[in-house]
């Protein structure tokens, strides 16, 4: 996205990718952690998802900060994950 200011153009920066990693199951979690955990597709303890770092995910990420960690990810570890780990996630339109 470019924001006009005067006779330049200022492009803003993208945002950064995290990796986030479940790390604790369901026993003793609220009904809003559990909602958090699926929308992220994190349905299963040690997933990782790469998410950008939007607010709406930072919103997600404070509900659940106790059964998951999260960090920023670099574009080496990024392409070495998807490499030896990565799945291709489709979406049914019917």
């Amino acid at each position: 996205m470019q924001v006009q200011e005067g006779a330049q153009a200022v492009k803003e920066a993208p945002y950064t990718r995290i990796a986030v990693i479940r790390l604790k199951g369901l026993a003793d979690t609220s009904p809003d952690v559990e909602r958090a955990l699926d929308l992220l597709r994190l349905r299963r303890r040690y997933t990782c998802i790469v998410i950008d770092e939007r607010p709406s995910y930072m919103g997600m990420l404070n509900v659940v900060k106790d059964w998951v960690t999260w960090g920023e990810i670099d574009a080496d570890t990024l392409a070495e994950l998807l490499r030896r780990r990565g799945r291709l996630v489709a979406i049914s339109i019917n």
